[in-house]
C-alpha cells in the first residue's frame, strides 16, 4: 500500500475499452494510449463546440459500501471544458429514471486531476438507493460556449480511503504567526508552515529573524513565497520569475532553513501560476508548490507543482473553514488550509478572527483519531517515507 493509504479500494472502471461504451451525439469518444494512468488506454471524450457529450456503460456492481469514489481525468486545456457530470443508476435500459448524479465544475488544472466524490455529494433523482445493485454508469463532458472541450477519463475507484491530513499554512509571515498562532498551537504540540517572503523579514508587523529561528527550532516549516510577493503570472519572462523564486530560496538556504528540503517547497503569491511559472520553479529546484483550486488534495498526487489549497471566501463564516476539515476526513484527503493575519475582528480577505482560529484548532484536535496535522515538508516526505497510517 502507498504511504498514507488505509484502503486501496476497488477499481470500478478502467476506461480501457471504448467498445464497452455507448457514445451520444454531442461529440466523440475514442481510445487513447498516451494519456494513461491505468492499464494501457484511457477514453478521450471530445465535445462538439458548446455541447455536452456523454458515454454510458452497463455494469453490475454492489456500491452499498460507505466510502465514496475516486476519479482520475486529464485536461489538455483547463479553459475549454466546463466540468463534467457522473451518473449511476440501477435501471437496466432506457432513460435514467432513478439515478445518482455528481456534477463537477472547474477550476481544475491542466494535466492529471484526481478528485474525491463522497456519497453525500451526489444528488438523487427518482428515489435511487445505494442498496440497489447499480447497472449503468454515465460520464458526461461539458464544454464552454462556442468551444470544443476535451477530457481523458482513466480510472474510477470506490471504497478507497487514505489517512486525512491538515497542512496549516500562514501566508506572508505576518507577526501574528508568532504572537497568536505559534503560542496557541504549542499547547497541542502542533507545528504549522509559514510561507515566507524574504524581503518582508523584520519589516513592520512581520516576523523577525529571531522569531523565525525559534519557530523553526520548534518544528515549523518556512517555505518559499518569493522575494517580494510578486504574482508570477504578471512577469513577462521565465528569467524574471526565476529571479523572484531564486532570491527567496537562497535566503532560506543561507539562513539554514532547509530541514526536509523545505526551501524547495513553494507557495504561489496570489495563487498565480501558469506553465511558464512551473517551468521556472522546476529550473530553480522546487519540488512541490501550493496554489488554490479550493478542494481537498488527494494522495498520491500527479502534479506536485499544482497542489490544491483551501482558501476561505470573504466574508467567511467559521463553518466554511470547519467544513474543509470535515471534507478531508470524509474524502480521505489533505486540506492545505491557508490563512494570513489573525486579528480580533476580520475586515479583509487576508484576515481571520483569533477566536475562530482557536475554535477551529480545538475542533481539529478533538478529531485527532481521524486526522493528523503535518507541516508541508512532512506531508511531502510522507508520500514516499513511512508516516502514520492508522
Amino acid at each position: 500500500m502507498a504511504n498514507f493509504e488505509i484502503q486501496s479500494g476497488t477499481l470500478l472502471e478502467d476506461f480501457g475499452t471504448i467498445g464497452d461504451w455507448t457514445v451520444d451525439s454531442g461529440g466523440t469518444a475514442t481510445e487513447d494510449t498516451i494519456k494513461v494512468k491505468i492499464g494501457s488506454k484511457s477514453v478521450k471524450v471530445v465535445t462538439n463546440a458548446g455541447e455536452n457529450c456523454a458515454i454510458t456503460k452497463d455494469i453490475n456492481v454492489d456500491l452499498s459500501v460507505d466510502s465514496g469514489f475516486y476519479l482520475q481525468f486529464y485536461l489538455d486545456n483547463d479553459t475549454n471544458t466546463d466540468g463534467f457530470s457522473f451518473f449511476i443508476t440501477s435501471t437496466t435500459s432506457g432513460a435514467f429514471t432513478s439515478y445518482f448524479k455528481y456534477s463537477h465544475s472547474f477550476p481544475c488544472h491542466e494535466g492529471w486531476n484526481r478528485i474525491f466524490i463522497g456519497k453525500d455529494q451526489w444528488s438523487n433523482t427518482g428515489a435511487e438507493d445505494w442498496a440497489n445493485n447499480m447497472r449503468r454508469i454515465r460520464v458526461r463532458a461539458n464544454s464552454e460556449a462556442g468551444v470544443v472541450g476535451t477530457i481523458y477519463f482513466d480510472g474510477i475507484y470506490y471504497n478507497r480511503y487514505n489517512r486525512p491530513k491538515i497542512v496549516l499554512i500562514f501566508d506572508d509571515i505576518n507577526d501574528t504567526d508568532y504572537t497568536e498562532a505559534y503560542d496557541f498551537l504549542k499547547l497541542f504540540n502542533i507545528k504549522a508552515t509559514s510561507a515566507l517572503v524574504s524581503s518582508y523579514v523584520g519589516g513592520a508587523n512581520r516576523l523577525t529573524l529571531a522569531q523565525i529561528q525559534e519557530m523553526y527550532d520548534y518544528g515549523w516549516d518556512f517555505v518559499n513565497h518569493t522575494v517580494d510577493h510578486t504574482n508570477l503570472t504578471t512577469l513577462g519572462t521565465q528569467e524574471e520569475m526565476e529571479t523572484k523564486i531564486g532570491a527567496c530560496k537562497d535566503w532560506l538556504e543561507v539562513n539554514g532553513f532547509t530541514r526536509n528540503d523545505m526551501h524547495k517547497l513553494f507557495v504561489y503569491p496570489n495563487s498565480g501560476t501558469n506553465s511558464t511559472a512551473r517551468v521556472a520553479l522546476t529550473a530553480k529546484g522546487v519540488m512541490a508548490a501550493r496554489s488554490n483550486y479550493n478542494r481537498t488534495q488527494p494522495t498520491p498526487m500527479d502534479e506536485p507543482l499544482l497542489i490544491a489549497g483551501n482558501a476561505n471566501p470573504y466574508p467567511y463564516t467559521y463553518q466554511d473553514t470547519q467544513d474543509k476539515i470535515d471534507r478531508a476526513i470524509a474524502d480521505g484527503g489533505t486540506t492545505f488550509l491557508y490563512l494570513h493575519k489573525l486579528v480580533a475582528t476580520s475586515a479583509a480577505s487576508t484576515e481571520f478572527d483569533i477566536a475562530d482560529f482557536k475554535t477551529l484548532i480545538r475542533y481539529a484536535v478533538r478529531k485527532e483519531s481521524q486526522i493528523d496535522f503535518m507541516t508541508f515538508s512532512e506531508w511531502y516526505r510522507g508520500l514516499t517515507e513511512p508516516r502514520k497510517l492508522v
